[in-house]
């Protein structure tokens, strides 16, 4: 499947982008400023503009913050609902990845979602690292980086599915 991320710089969106990418999906996204990446297949954008939406993509993804009246990519959004895009927000494409026997992540899974308005990137860093040391190979997503860990997501192989769930 081929997927837009709007406001890829941000730590859970860019981690999505790349577990979207180790699942074989093709990606693309923009925010104010382009994701410094090292991946030649992500394609990335500076700034928002209407050309960066096509037909072709079968998703674009938004954050909350993007779907604000004033959001500088609110005419990216128009584009993708004139072109008749699906849009998709981050909290729910991770759901739709956690559940199972999905077409964006294949196989049954155990999802582990963190909410609450505080220490959601500690507890699920915590987690994480749980399920790591225990040797489960979690799949994980975190809004910052598994300091014991290295980073802020994992395509793991084992049945566990953790994921820093925001307030919204």
């Amino acid at each position: 499947m081929n997927y837009h991320l709007i406001g890829i710089n941000g730590v859970s969106m860019s981690g999505l982008a790349k577990l979207l990418l180790e699942l074989g999906h093709e990606v693309s996204g923009c925010d104010l400023n382009k994701l410094k990446t090292k991946n030649e297949k992500l394609k990335t954008f500076e700034g928002h503009n209407i050309d960066h939406i096509t037909r072709d993509l079968d998703a674009v993804v938004v954050t909350s913050a993007t779907l604000h009246p004033l959001s500088p990519a609110k005419a990216e959004i128009e584009q993708a609902k004139k072109l008749g895009v699906k849009i998709i927000r981050r909290s729910e494409m991770i759901g739709k990845m956690m559940s199972p026997n999905n077409l964006i992540f294949p196989g049954n899974r155990v999802g582990i979602a963190i909410a609450g308005m505080h220490g959601k990137t500690t507890t699920s860093s915590m987690i994480a690292h749980i399920l790591t040391q225990a040797g489960l190979d979690p799949t994980f997503l975190i809004g910052g980086e598994v300091r014991n860990i290295g980073a802020s997501e994992h395509l793991g192989k084992g049945k566990y599915f953790v994921a820093e769930a925001g307030e919204y």
